[in-house]
């Protein structure tokens, strides 16, 4: 009896020391020296960030340049020719009929005919302002005196766009402007681009000095 006393004693002291030694080996932390993993890297252009341009606030010059640093795309106007057909065929009646008095000149700046100098009553911006309004203006032909090297008549080729809205008051302007610089002017249409204009009238009515 007191063996199996001695013995059941013995089997607990073992079993509790067992016990300890397993949790002492639960919190020990095993640092391992694993190879590092080599990760593929691409070399990717810098970009700087893209600034928004204010056309109202940004000084022109800068615009320019930064829209064409940033690979602005333009390309050449009605695949590189300066008129459409049908301007085309009246420009050749044109110097067929004027060819001997007159230079014809095809697509004007309006601001190369006409001008806004400095007076009273308008400040520069409202100038500057003005002056964008009308110099985008394109006059499809200008017939200059070869003798006086003189502005004769501005004709204006009307086809069916110049019945839309936005259109009828650009020739509403144009024809305003042209008053007020006592320039001749001619509109007409392209059903009568094979009818002679009578230009020497029309700058009789204008400037009675050629009369």
């Amino acid at each position: 009896m007191d063996w199996l006393v001695f013995f059941i004693f013995v089997f607990l002291i073992g079993f509790f020391i067992g016990q300890k030694f397993k949790r002492k080996e639960r919190t020990k932390v095993i640092y391992r020296d694993t190879p590092s993993q080599v990760t593929s890297r691409k070399n990717y252009e810098y970009r700087p960030q893209k600034k928004f341009k204010n056309s109202r606030w940004e000084d022109k010059h800068e615009l320019f340049w930064s829209m064409m640093d940033d690979g602005v795309y333009i390309k050449k106007k009605r695949d590189g020719f300066l008129l459409t057909e049908t301007e085309n065929n009246y420009y050749k009646n044109l110097l067929g009929w004027f060819d001997k008095n007159c230079h014809v000149h095809c697509q004007v700046s309006l601001g190369q005919l006409i001008d806004f100098p400095e007076q009273d009553g308008f400040s520069d911006e409202e100038r500057r302002r003005f002056f964008t309004i009308f110099n985008g203006m394109a006059m499809d032909f200008v017939l200059v005196s070869r003798k006086t090297k003189k502005i004769v008549c501005v004709i204006e080729l009307n086809d069916h766009t110049h019945k839309k809205e936005e259109r009828i008051e650009r020739d509403k302007k144009l024809q305003k402007l042209m008053e007020s610089a006592k320039i001749p002017f001619m509109p007409v249409t392209v059903c009568n681009i094979n009818e002679w204009p009578d230009i020497w009238t029309v700058r009789k009515e204008v400037l009675p000095e050629y009369q």
